[in-house]
């Protein structure tokens, strides 16, 4: 307690400047902190952040924790953090272990209930916790703004349901449901999510896995988005599997670069625009 007594008291007088050392160790915290322009000493799984949330860009001074999960405890205690920010779902169980080495503070984004409360929530104790409250209600209130305008410019249009896919292997994909963030999305953005889950339970995040076959009853005018990275030769399944064939949308797919199905505000203001731009290009092109 008496730790935590001067860390708030440091916070008070500092006004918080960017010498105040925080550790992430999860994407959606390390993006989230960058949009409050703060940038973390140390992050989970650096290399694979580059890869899947990408943006705002982590500078060459962030150190690789190595997995999110399981962080170098060496190397944390190297970094002398003031403060750990930590995913409640995945690190509660070694908040004692972690937290011997610097406050730690558990965020928690995906509580399984309502995403986007959630996200909202997650955000304003961010904001709190780093003194940054202003730059949190801001960030709340763009993406709010944006989500708003992409919905009226998308309402002239009678748009198809649409199934956000990423590909597992030939015959089964990850879909995502209405509680996850590109879920989420889709009702921000006015749209109609393909899969409505009347028999498939979702994870946490709204997430499932599906056989191909599944999709032979989604709406036949569907509009599907792949997700990348791929782990297969997409464009190759479509052109020679007999499954891939006889499910006529495959032949109008959207394909977005990779966005971080975990991830914050951030990450939902990058789907929403990406998925925009494209639509739009369709639209264009019709």
């Amino acid at each position: 307690m008496k730790k935590l007594f001067i860390l708030l008291c440091l916070l008070i007088n500092s006004g918080f400047t960017q010498e105040y050392r925080v550790i992430a160790l999860d994407w959606e915290i390390a993006e989230t902190m960058l949009a409050l322009n703060i940038e973390p000493i140390g992050v989970g799984d650096k290399r694979s952040y580059a890869i899947w949330a990408q943006n705002p860009p982590l500078s060459e001074n962030v150190l690789d924790l190595g997995s999110r999960t399981q962080p170098n405890l060496e190397q944390l205690i190297l970094l002398k953090p003031d403060m750990i920010l930590a995913p409640k779902i995945r690190f509660g169980i070694n908040q004692h272990i972690i937290s011997q080495y610097a406050h730690t503070v558990l965020i928690d984004f995906y509580t399984g209930e309502n995403l986007w409360d959630s996200a909202l929530k997650a955000t304003q104790q961010m904001g709190q916790i780093l003194h940054k409250e202003h730059e949190a209600l801001s960030l709340i209130q763009q993406t709010q703004s944006l989500f708003e305008t992409l919905k009226q410019k998308l309402d002239i249009y009678n748009l198809p349901p649409i199934a956000v896919l990423q590909p597992i292997d030939s015959k089964q994909f990850r879909i995502y449901g209405k509680n996850s963030l590109f879920g989420v999305v889709l009702e921000k953005m006015g749209l109609s999510n393909a899969f409505q889950e009347d028999l498939i339970t979702t994870n946490l995040w709204g997430i499932t896995t599906i056989p191909i076959t599944t999709l032979f009853d989604f709406p036949k005018n569907t509009q599907i988005v792949l997700i990348q990275p791929f782990f297969l030769d997409i464009d190759t399944q479509i052109k020679q599997n007999s499954l891939y064939q006889n499910l006529d949308f495959f032949q109008n797919t959207i394909t977005l670069t990779p966005i971080w199905s975990s991830g914050g505000l951030l990450s939902m203001q990058r789907f929403a625009q990406e998925l925009y731009k494209q639509l739009q290009k369709k639209l264009t092109n019709e």
